[in-house]
């Protein structure tokens, strides 16, 4: 009984979201370091498809030192059907 008064939520509250933003990468400063946040294996859920079987990160494109960096997201169920497509 006296460890659940002292147990509450909003005693609770700072270590519960800490742990739920472990789970995502910090916040980066540049296109370049997300592309390499995403592509880090322990990141995965957050590009994740709703149903789990496939991830939306496709990759990064370009040239960082040139200002054409990009990223590209797309899952592999898109990038198939897109192969025999005409137009985007």
């Amino acid at each position: 009984m006296e460890a659940r008064s002292r147990m509450t939520v909003a005693r609770m509250r700072t270590t519960m979201r800490e742990e739920r933003l472990g789970c995502f990468p910090d916040i980066p400063a540049t296109l370049f370091h997300l592309g390499l946040a995403l592509s880090q294996p322990e990141y995965a859920n957050v590009t994740a498809t709703i149903d789990g079987q496939d991830n939306i990160f496709a990759g990064t494109c370009g040239d960082f030192a040139a200002g054409t960096l990009s990223i590209v997201f797309m899952s592999q169920r898109l990038s198939f059907q897109l192969q025999n497509a005409k137009q985007v």
